[in-house]
């Protein structure tokens, strides 16, 4: 499941002769379940294995999809020596951290916007940051930043810490710092999803129950106009135009929409497992 997951990233985010060369390493190079990371792996038997697949293009543009699974802050792929054509890993540690971030930067752009994201992402980086030199770096108006600060506390995206400045006195007072706290904000995100997807779940049933009668209906219909079509009835019949009448206009537009409720509510359960799934692999490679 995992290195099915991190197939599916390098689809999302390149094509598939990239992340047919990143199956072709995780399969190789896979050892222990839960290392941080894999065994080397050689060019020239990621290209065997990729011919062996029928992977042609992939196998043919190998030194390209190899650069780009190697660029950019956090790559997928290291490059360990230069032995065969070189030699690879995957550190699952590193690209499962990198995802935990992107992930959470999501769900803040979402939540809250784009300069909550951006505060976030300072912090990240300069890892304990003063109001004060927040507003130089990110241009921003004091008042207004004091709100985006408070409203990232709020939501437990970023925590304060009091600290005293070298060599001033213990009665001094201290001034405060922001920091992320990632295993804290982990533990929240998950905690939502988790309520996310059961009140996606509930709501769901209730609609469902709510117009039980009507979907029996619908799939009743749905079943005696599939029949009469395999009988070889055309569709200006008078049997399939007397089928089709069973439904008023008013319970067809309810259906469309208690279908298309069901497909969305289906997309949104399928994101929030995918997500709850990552966030529990953040656990498997944190050390404290």
């Amino acid at each position: 499941m995992r290195d099915q997951y991190l197939v599916s990233v390098i689809r999302d985010g390149s094509d598939g002769e990239v992340a047919a060369v990143m199956k072709s390493i995780l399969d190789r190079a896979r050892v222990n379940e839960w290392t941080d990371e894999t065994i080397l792996v050689s060019a020239h038997i990621i290209e065997r294995d990729l011919k062996v697949r029928n992977e042609i293009a992939a196998a043919k543009n190998l030194d390209v999809c190899l650069r780009f699974l190697r660029s950019g802050q956090r790559p997928f792929v290291k490059k360990c020596g230069e032995e065969q054509g070189g030699m690879y890993c995957v550190s699952y540690k590193d690209i499962i951290t990198e995802q935990i971030w992107v992930c959470v930067y999501d769900i803040i752009q979402e939540r809250l916007g784009s300069k909550h994201r951006d505060i976030f992402q300072l912090l990240r980086f300069k890892k304990y940051v003063e109001q004060k030199q927040m507003e130089h770096e990110l241009l921003l108006d004091a008042k207004y930043l004091k709100r985006l600060i408070f409203e990232l506390m709020s939501e437990n995206f970023i925590h304060p810490k009091e600290v005293y400045r070298p060599g001033d006195s213990t009665c001094s007072k201290p001034f405060v710092i922001l920091h992320i706290n990632m295993p804290r904000v982990v533990m929240m995100v998950t905690e939502c999803c988790y309520i996310s997807l059961t009140n996606l779940t509930g709501r769901h049933l209730y609609e469902n129950n709510l117009n039980k009668s009507l979907i029996n209906k619908n799939q009743r219909h749905t079943a005696l106009l599939e029949n009469l079509v395999h009988q070889g009835y055309s569709e200006d019949s008078a049997e399939i135009i007397d089928c089709q009448n069973n439904l008023t206009p008013l319970e067809r537009a309810k259906v469309e929409k208690l279908t298309k409720a069901s497909k969305d509510v289906k997309l949104s359960q399928i994101r929030l497992t995918e997500t709850l799934f990552l966030l529990n692999l953040y656990w498997r490679y944190y050390k404290v």
